[in-house]
This record gives structure tokens, C-alpha cells and sequence, in this order.
């Protein structure tokens, strides 16, 4: 029996490693002689330069730069190769550096991020791949760009304060030199327009602490962007797929740096020859923190079912939580069964705590599952 075993991360509670080695155990308590291959994997978010490094190898270089909110921090991104530096938005300016009580979209910034960027483009990396899920920010990437020289000036000709709430006093923005040179690559995880109940602000300000008002002025600041950007680059970034990710970090940088984006999944994909390695195994198994609509669209799972079903491999997804809505989908695009690891109500915090002892124990049930079918 080989088993290929491909995780992502459930945000603020287990690293891809920890739910892969989770799952793990509970597959050998069915299958204790079976060749397991461990695969933690990501879209492009949380625990990408981890995936990357175990992959691909290079250099992690730690630089000084700041956080979401502007406190000092000490973040790292990996240089591939002499040209090449790729870069988790993650690091420096994501939702995992902030405590619940920091997080603040209206003022949160890319900035850290930008710095890193800065930091690698400062030391002949030319082709930045950046990476851009888990932010805590709704910028449009703004932060990032000011990092770089751009300048933001409102009314008054003064650069505005860092943020997404300040966007709305945007009135010209300043390119900056020397970036004509740079090879720009945003790998972004879902597939959301800049603006609309669907956009950044509406589908992720509330995750990153922005109550329903809020979300209205967020939703104001970065239609203004997107309008500045309209009149002064005869670019409309709203209609752009995946520009709503990280808060309009995808739509801010491929209307300033020309930035191309790529859907995280097959990028990643790609680069470790996945479909090969799901070929080489009977069984995949693959899980998220949470299954819902959102994971139609590019998540981990999603992507691993599809390349199971090319492939004619079985595959069964484990999430945290299970929208039922999206059940019957989940079938038709390529998994064999999906399992929520609660097996009853239990608060959100215990539920975080015993999130390893649940994953193994529904590996374990997914398995004998499993075993039953074959056996027939």
C-alpha cells in the first residue's frame, strides 16, 4: 500500500507538517506496514517558504523590517537561485503576526513586505515571486509600493499615512525609478475581483478584524484606488482575477509593476512534479482548516482531488469544518470522501487545541473506510 499524504496548514492552529504527521498516525493504526510519503504542501500562503526550502533548496535570508502594524520584526524570504528571490506576503505583513486584538485592516500595511522585496532587489534578485495569501492588510499592496519609492499623495501633496482606510485620499500616485528591470510574479491562492460582496474587503476584512462598517470604508478606499489608477494609468484593475487577494495586493501590484498572477496551486504543483508523485501512490490523502465555498477556488484540496481524478487515484479530504453546501461539489471534482474532524460540538478553542488528536483519529476512520471498500 502507498499512501501520499498532502496537507495544507490549518491557519492559527497546526502547520502543514504538524496535520501531515497528524494524519499520519492515524493512517498507520489501519495500514502499520504501508510506504507513507509525506507531502505537507500550500497554495502560496502560510508555510510556503518552508514547502519551497524542503523542495528547491536555496538560501533563507532574515531581514530586519516591521510588521503589519509597523512593529519591528524580523522576517525571511528565500533566494532560489542568484536571480531569483521568492517572497511569502506571509512573513512579514500576515494575519499570524498580529494577535486577535491587533489586527486592523484600516491600518495594517504591506510595508514589511515591501522591505523584504527591497532587501532582496537591493542584492541583485531580479524575478520576485511573491506570494501573497494569509495577509492581515487591505492595502491594495500599497505598502509594498511605498517600501519600493512610490509615493501616495492626497489633497494636500503630502504622502498618506500607511493603511487601507487612507487610500481614500489618494490623489496622484509617484512611480519608482529602477523597477522597470523587475521580473514580477504574484502567486495568489483564490481568484476574488478587487471590489464587490465577493471582493477583499467584503469576503476577507472581517477575518482580519474589520466590523461590517468598516468593511464599507474599506470597500470606499479601494474603489478610489481603483478609479485614481483608472484615470492616471488607463488600467482598470477591477475585473482582474485573484486582484482581490490580500487585499488588493494583487490588483495594486500588476497595476503599477505590471505584475502577472498565477493561481498558487498549480504553481506549486508544478514545481514539485505533484501529478507524478499522486501517479506513484493508491491513495491521497489531503486536508485544510476549513472546507467551504472558498475552497472551489483554488485551494489545496480542491487542486489535489482534480489532479487524483486525472490520475484515477482516490482521494479524501479532512477539514476542521465542512460547508454542507459544498458537499455534493466535492464529489464531482475528484474526491473520494471528505471527513470533518469533529465528531461533536466542541468550542472553537478546543477544537484548536485537539486539532492533531482529531486529525488522526479521522485519518484512522477514513482509512478503514478505505480498507472496507477494497476489501470488497
Amino acid at each position: 500500500m502507498r499512501i501520499l499524504v498532502v496537507p495544507d496548514a490549518f491557519k492559527e492552529s497546526c502547520s502543514a507538517k504538524a496535520v501531515a504527521e497528524a494524519m499520519i498516525e492515524g493512517i498507520i493504526r489501519v495500514f502499520p506496514h504501508a510506504q507513507i510519503k509525506s507531502l505537507p504542501f500550500t497554495d502560496g500562503g502560510d508555510g510556503a517558504l518552508e514547502v519551497l526550502n524542503n523542495t528547491l533548496g536555496g538560501t533563507v535570508v532574515n531581514v530586519a523590517t516591521v510588521n503589519a502594524l509597523g512593529a519591528p520584526i524580523t522576517a525571511a524570504y528565500l533566494r532560489v537561485d542568484q536571480h531569483t528571490a521568492w517572497i511569502s506576503l506571509a512573513e512579514a505583513s500576515g494575519l499570524e503576526q498580529l494577535s486577535l486584538e491587533e489586527r486592523n485592516p484600516r491600518i495594517a500595511s504591506t510595508y514589511g513586505t515591501g522591505l523584504l522585496i527591497k532587501h532582496a532587489i537591493d542584492h541583485g534578485c531580479t524575478k520576485i515571486r511573491l506570494s501573497i495569501g494569509g495577509s492581515a492588510t487591505n492595502d491594495a499592496g500599497m505598502g509594498i509600493f511605498c517600501a519600493l519609492g512610490g509615493k501616495l499623495l492626497g489633497h494636500d501633496k503630502h504622502p498618506l499615512p500607511l493603511g487601507g482606510e487612507a487610500l481614500q485620499s489618494l490623489e496622484r500616485i509617484v512611480t519608482p525609478h529602477g523597477m522597470e528591470h523587475i521580473d514580477w510574479e504574484i502567486i495568489c491562492d483564490v481568484e476574488n475581483l478587487l471590489l464587490g460582496p465577493h471582493g477583499a474587503s467584503h469576503t476577507y476584512g472581517p477575518q482580519k478584524g474589520a466590523d461590517p462598517k468598516t468593511v464599507v470604508q474599506l470597500e470606499s478606499s479601494l474603489a478610489h484606488f481603483a478609479s485614481v489608477v483608472r484615470q492616471q494609468m488607463g488600467k482598470d484593475i477591477t475585473t482582474l482575477p485573484g486582484g482581490g487577494a490580500a487585499g488588493g495586493t494583487g490588483a495594486g501590484l500588476a497595476a503599477l509593476f505590471n505584475a502577472c498572477l498565477r493561481p498558487g496551486f498549480a504553481v506549486m504543483a508544478e514545481m514539485i512534479d505533484l501529478g507524478k508523485k499522486i501517479r506513484a501512490a493508491d491513495v491521497v490523502f489531503t486536508a485544510e482548516g476549513r472546507m467551504d465555498q472558498q475552497s472551489l477556488h483554488g485551494k489545496v484540496p480542491l487542486g489535489v482531488a482534480q489532479l487524483c481524478q486525472k490520475n484515477n487515484r482516490p482521494c479524501f479530504g479532512l477539514a476542521g469544518s465542512i460547508d454542507p453546501a459544498i458537499i455534493p461539489q466535492c464529489y464531482e471534482k475528484g474526491f473520494a470522501g471528505v471527513f470533518p474532524i469533529q465528531m461533536g460540538p466542541l468550542p472553537l478553542e478546543e477544537s484548536i487545541s485537539k486539532a492533531e488528536i482529531l486529525l488522526a483519529n479521522t485519518a484512522e476512520n477514513a482509512c478503514r473506510m478505505f480498507q472496507k471498500i477494497r476489501s470488497q
